[in-house]
C-alpha cells in the first residue's frame, strides 16, 4: 500500500500559463492528516497567505511546496524554480563560517548584486555571516533567494526574531519584492520575462505579519484547507485569535470571571 500511495505522487513543473503556480489535489502530508487541496495562483493575482494554529501543518505545506517535502499521497504541481525562507534557514546560515558576500554567492549575478544594494547588504559584504544581526541575516537569506529569480518564494513566519524596526523595514521589502522590483530590475535582466514578479507565501499565525499585497488566504485546518479572498473589513486578528484558540483552554475572560472580585486589600 505504501509503495502504490508514492508511486500516486506526482511532481511536475508548471505547463501552461493558464494553470495555477503551485497546487496540490487530495494531498496527504503525513499519515493520518487531512487530504488538501490548494491552489497557489501567480503574482499578478496577489500575494498568498497560510493561516493556522501551530502544529495545523502550514509549514510542511510550504516545504513541500518547495520539493523539501514528500507527501505520502495525491498530487503536487509546483514550480521548478522555488525558495524556502524560514527560521530554520536563518538559524543554518548564522552557523556557516562564511562572509555575506561568500553567502550571496559571490555576486557573480546582476540580479544578485542588484539586491545586495537594496536590501542594504553592501556595507557588510565582506563581515562574516556570524557578526550581522538577525535583521541583516533574513536579509541575506531573501537576497540570495531572489537572485536565482524564482516563481515562488515561500515565507515561513520570516518576521520570527525580529525587533520592531527590522520587522517593519522587512515587512518594506516583501511588499516591494510583491510588487516587482520595477524598472531597475528589468533593465538588468535579459528580457522582461527573466524579470517577472515573484509569488509570496507567506506561513504565519500572526495577523500582524500579513502584507497588504496578499489577496488570498488559505486556512489549515484539521479537517483541511479552506481558501478564500480576503477583504478589506475582514479582522484577521480575532479570526486567527479564534482559530488558534485551544480547545480544552478557556478563554481568557472566561478565566477572569471564575477568578472572581479581588479580596480586600489586595
Amino acid at each position: 500500500m505504501r509503495v502504490a500511495l508514492l508511486r500516486a505522487v506526482r511532481c511536475t513543473a508548471r505547463c501552461s500559463s493558464s494553470a495555477p503556480l503551485a497546487a496540490l489535489r487530495a494531498a496527504e502530508l503525513a499519515h493520518g492528516t487531512a487530504k488538501l487541496d490548494l491552489d497557489i495562483a501567480d503574482a499578478d493575482a496577489g500575494g498568498h497567505a497560510l493561516l493556522g494554529r501551530n502544529g495545523s501543518g502550514k509549514s510542511l505545506v510550504g516545504r513541500a511546496l518547495c520539493g523539501d517535502a514528500h507527501i505520502k499521497s495525491g498530487s503536487l504541481d509546483r514550480p521548478a524554480r522555488t525558495a524556502h525562507v524560514s527560521f530554520e534557514a536563518h538559524e543554518a546560515l548564522a552557523k556557516e563560517d562564511v562572509t555575506v558576500y561568500e553567502a550571496l554567492g559571490k555576486l557573480q549575478t546582476k540580479a544578485s548584486k542588484y539586491l545586495a544594494v537594496r536590501f542594504g547588504l553592501h556595507p557588510l559584504l565582506w563581515r562574516p555571516v556570524k557578526a550581522v544581526s538577525t535583521g541583516e541575516i533574513r536579509k541575506v537569506l531573501l537576497a540570495r533567494a531572489l537572485s536565482a529569480r524564482p516563481d515562488l518564494v515561500v515565507l515561513d513566519n520570516a518576521f520570527d526574531g525580529l525587533d520592531a524596526p527590522s520587522r517593519a523595514a522587512l515587512a518594506k521589502l516583501l511588499s516591494q519584492m510583491s510588487r516587482g522590483w520595477g524598472d531597475i530590475l528589468v533593465r538588468d535582466m535579459p528580457s522582461a520575462k527573466e524579470a517577472a514578479r515573484t509569488q509570496l507565501l507567506q506561513v504565519t499565525h500572526r495577523a500582524s505579519e500579513i502584507l497588504p499585497e496578499v489577496t488570498r488566504l488559505t486556512w489549515i485546518t484539521e479537517e483541511g484547507a479552506r481558501t478564500e479572498a480576503r477583504t478589506a473589513d475582514d479582522d484577521l486578528e480575532a479570526r486567527l485569535l479564534a482559530a488558534t484558540a485551544r480547545a480544552d483552554v478557556a478563554p481568557v475572560a472566561d478565566l477572569i470571571r471564575d477568578l472572581g472580585p479581588p479580596l480586600d486589600g489586595d
